[in-house]
């Protein structure tokens, strides 16, 4: 048997957040899972994109070393399939190629190695030992964000993806 391994310090933290946030949870269709992956992030993998299902991905995040909390949806690097539904959910949500998606608020922006993002991100007040000053106010918009973000995009990503043959 090996040995199970201990919490970092950063997930012992940030536990008490994601328990919130993910508790009672629940997407419109209220088919999706939330795979929790500490310390930092979880997930919601869209079905049928790719590489056991990584190809189109909403993350949401807790980054304690930039007081920063977020929800968006990125695409794997290599998966043209799903860079193409990427960008065809960035045009319908700007309402430049069709009827637009109905999402308020969202932004669009990369990480240091030019991964696409769109969602949602703000600042969050840290206090000494890290703990994040307004709590509850911080766990119920990243409860309604990531909730207003899966329930409007997931189906369009399930509706652009092609079907494997």
């Amino acid at each position: 048997m090996g040995k199970s391994k201990l919490p970092s310090p950063v997930e012992n933290a940030n536990e008490p957040f994601w328990k919130a946030v993910l508790d009672d949870l629940a997407f419109d269709d209220g088919e999706h899972a939330v795979l929790p992956f500490p310390p930092s992030s979880v997930y919601v993998l869209v079905e049928g994109s790719g590489r056991r299902d990584w190809g189109l991905t909403f993350v949401g995040y807790l980054h304690r070393s930039r007081s920063r909390i977020g929800v968006y949806l990125t695409w794997r690097k290599g998966f043209q399939e799903c860079e193409r539904v990427f960008d065809e959910i960035v045009c319908a949500l700007d309402g430049t190629r069709e009827q637009g998606i109905a999402l308020d608020d969202w932004e669009q922006w990369s990480n240091s190695e030019g991964r696409p993002r769109l969602g949602f991100k703000r600042r969050v007040n840290l206090v000494d030992g890290g703990d994040i000053r307004d709590f509850d106010e911080a766990v119920e918009w990243m409860r309604d964000h990531f909730s207003r973000l899966v329930s409007a995009l997931y189906p369009e990503c399930r509706r652009r993806l092609r079907p494997k043959r």
